[in-house]
């Protein structure tokens, strides 16, 4: 490498570092792409959304208990038509249970780790838990004839509110506990990702470091040999 002029001994010494930090931007770039991707679809697609709608429901199945209890204690305060419009309200809110009960079981389905696996603090997978929730919905919501029905029914109505509520307020557990894990999941990754991204920096850095050594020498040699020949023409 003698004869290389020393302008392209410097170019040697320059573009494999311009390069590399053109790759390793790039890669950082993309990586930080991916883990905010992962993160929305943790906390938004997933957690918010499903959380969201399992309070929906929540809500929603207390306001058709409000209805049919109003309609069990308080029947001779009403007259027939206030109770029929009660008994649409209950009906009605019901279903809004139902709706939402189904969207975020749709959605959970797309995430195989909370969907069919024990999370833990619960007893029982997401999908089973949704089960139970629906198939307590509806004895629930098919034991009393709110038309006609009398007070000594609210006790039976009232106990099967809570087995409808139980498995519920578990997913909801289950979906908090999800994200906790899948946070961690993430954080023991984007660590892996500095130590191994660290890693390579340092080892390109020691690379170019033995190249710029290298090559200062061989420019070092080069003005050397000039100057001695400079001196002996002079």
């Amino acid at each position: 490498m003698k004869n290389i002029s020393v302008k392209l001994k410097l170019l040697i010494l320059t573009v494999p570092l311009i390069a590399c930090i053109i790759i390793l931007v790039a890669f950082a770039a993309i990586e930080i792409r991916g883990t905010e991707e992962d993160l929305n679809e943790v906390y938004y697609e997933t957690l918010y959304k499903v959380a969201d709608l399992l309070i929906s429901a929540d809500r929603d199945l207390y306001q058709a208990d409000v209805d049919a209890v109003k309609i069990l204690l308080a029947k001779q305060h009403f007259d027939e038509a206030q109770i029929d419009e009660m008994i649409s309200d209950f009906n009605s809110n019901a279903q809004q249970v139902y709706d939402e009960l189904r969207q975020a079981d749709a959605i959970a389905k797309n995430v195989p780790s909370l969907y069919n696996e024990v999370v833990s603090g619960t007893s029982d997978t997401f999908s089973a838990l949704m089960k139970r929730t629906e198939d307590e919905l509806d004895e629930w919501t098919t034991m009393a004839d709110l038309k006609n029905g009398e007070i000594d029914e609210f006790d039976a109505m009232s106990a099967q509110f809570h087995a409808v509520r139980d498995p519920l307020g578990e997913m909801g557990d289950a979906i908090e506990q999800w994200a906790v894990g899948e946070h961690e999941e993430l954080s023991a990754a984007n660590t892996r990702l500095i130590i191994t991204s660290a890693t390579i920096f340092i080892i390109i850095a020691v690379l170019l470091l033995v190249l710029a050594i290298h090559i200062m020498r061989l420019i070092t040699g080069g003005l050397a040999e000039a100057t001695e020949r400079i001196n002996l023409l002079a």
